[in-house]
């Protein structure tokens, strides 16, 4: 007797002319392949790439360092300076406006006598900030 192999793999790869792609457009452009090369290894393509990276993958939290210039907290500043005296302190753990902001960037001049608190800074920004007068701590 004959077995019929080619019916039972049709059957297998889904009937018809598809294949089990939906539209006949499918699988036929740039577009359905999610990407060019290494593009999604980490996500949508990662079993394709478990020989390269290892079938452990994680996905880490991404940080952000949200940094802020001179030039921010002279504007700001600007609008404190009418009703405190130099030398004004910024405590970034506590303070509405810098509280989303975690590390300060040498952008600019600083116009006032400021001393900052909990927060990280550039090695040229803490130089003009002590020749300002101010401190970091």
């Amino acid at each position: 007797m004959v077995v019929r192999r080619a019916k039972r793999l049709a059957k297998r790869l889904g009937a018809g002319r598809t294949r089990g792609a939906g539209n006949t457009e499918n699988r036929r452009g740039k577009g359905s392949h999610g990407g060019k090369g290494f593009t999604g290894k980490f996500g949508h393509k990662k079993h394709e790439f478990f020989h390269l990276i290892g079938t452990n993958v994680k996905n880490k939290p991404i940080t952000f360092i949200n940094s802020t210039t001179f030039n921010e907290i002279n504007e700001y500043l600007y609008k404190l300076s009418k009703t405190q005296k130099e030398p004004i302190v910024l405590d970034f753990s506590k303070d509405k406006y810098f509280k989303k902001f975690n590390k300060i960037v040498c952008k600019g001049k600083l116009n006032y006598k400021v001393n900052f608190k909990n927060v990280k800074v550039t090695e040229k920004a803490k130089k003009e900030i002590e020749d300002k007068g101010g401190s970091v701590e």
